[in-house]
């Protein structure tokens, strides 16, 4: 079933991403949540030792030295909007400007650790995305 972490924000693309993925959407959104993560409103951290272990940093605000290290303690995954400004030893790390050139992104356990597939790979070259002489536009 699906897990959302932030069960009140893009509510719309949640559900269209767990449909498409063929999975159930919780009853209670936040009590399947709570099962899994301990969140604020500024980050979600995992609870228990289910895979993926994701920590999460909502703000635009960098985590200080203290926070990057209680997300990074216990995750697999972590996902910051701000940029990082002190190491994080987890397998993957996600920040805002990953996210501003990729779009949104799934993640797949494979051998070995995680496939990230990005939104923005998969759009594509339509008319309206092309620039002048018909190659697509630059970012």
């Amino acid at each position: 079933s699906a897990v959302f972490l932030r069960p009140d924000a893009k509510q719309f693309a949640a559900d269209l991403w767990a449909r498409r993925r063929g999975l159930v959407e919780p009853a209670d959104p936040e009590a399947a949540r709570d099962e899994s993560f301990r969140c604020s409103r500024i980050q979600c951290l995992p609870l228990t030792e289910d895979a993926p272990r994701l920590a999460a940093w909502w703000t635009r605000r960098a985590p200080s030295a203290g926070q990057t290290a209680l997300l990074c303690a216990d995750a697999d995954i972590v996902v910051v909007r701000a940029a990082l400004r002190f190491p994080c030893a987890a397998p993957v790390v996600l920040t805002g400007e990953d996210f501003a050139r990729g779009g949104s992104a799934e993640v797949f356990r494979v051998r070995g650790g995680w496939r990230i597939d990005w939104a923005n790979d998969g759009r594509g070259s339509r008319p309206w995305t092309r620039g002048r002489g018909g190659e697509p536009a630059s970012d």
